[in-house]
């Protein structure tokens, strides 16, 4: 690379993995920088070991990085690393990791929220040059064994600062939009 020029080769964007809430999936996605680089990524083998089954990866052209999409979706620990080319690693990407069947594997957590959520304005008007407090409040469901919401005085309910933006406030009080900002 000479002083003052653009890299020749950028990385594409990159993450180790992607939970899909609404389809009930999760994507495992692997790339060696290296392998990429030398465009070798390609041929490589790899595959991701999900709770101790392994899945073969298949390489995206348009991502240039292989992948593979699980369907499902269960509450607790889910436990990963990646087989590239006969050597387990774990999730470069992915801080979390522990011993699993005595090895070294990333993990992540889910836990489905069976509640209800309501929210309201705390005041009874409000403007576009003003911030507001919207109140949320959090039902759980009584089988829920996982509390997901904060205490704050009555029982699941936590006040959350939403900053409004100018351009909500077009859906809000119909008002023309300004090139302004109701918050820092």
């Amino acid at each position: 690379m000479k002083a003052g020029s653009e890299p020749e080769i950028a990385m594409p964007y990159n993450v180790g993995y992607e939970v899909d809430v609404e389809n009930q999936q999760v994507s495992y996605y692997y790339r060696d920088d290296a392998a990429f680089v030398d465009g070798t990524l390609k041929d490589m083998k790899v595959s991701v070991d999900v709770n101790g089954t392994e899945y073969p990866t298949t390489y995206n052209d348009t991502t240039n990085r292989l992948e593979y999409v699980k369907s499902g979706l269960s509450d607790g620990k889910t436990h990963y690393r990646y087989k590239a080319n006969g050597t387990y690693v774990v999730d470069a990407f992915n801080s979390n990791s522990e011993k699993y069947n005595n090895a070294d594997y990333s993990y992540f957590e889910y836990y489905k929220l069976n509640a209800t959520v309501t929210a309201a304005v705390m005041n009874k008007s409000f403007n576009y040059n003003e911030n507001d407090v919207v109140k949320f409040k959090v039902e759980q469901d009584g089988s829920d064994t996982k509390k997901a919401a904060p205490k704050s005085g009555d029982d699941n309910e936590a006040a959350t600062y939403i900053c409004i933006l100018g351009l909500a406030m077009v859906a809000i009080t119909a008002a023309t939009y300004r090139n302004k900002r109701a918050c820092n």
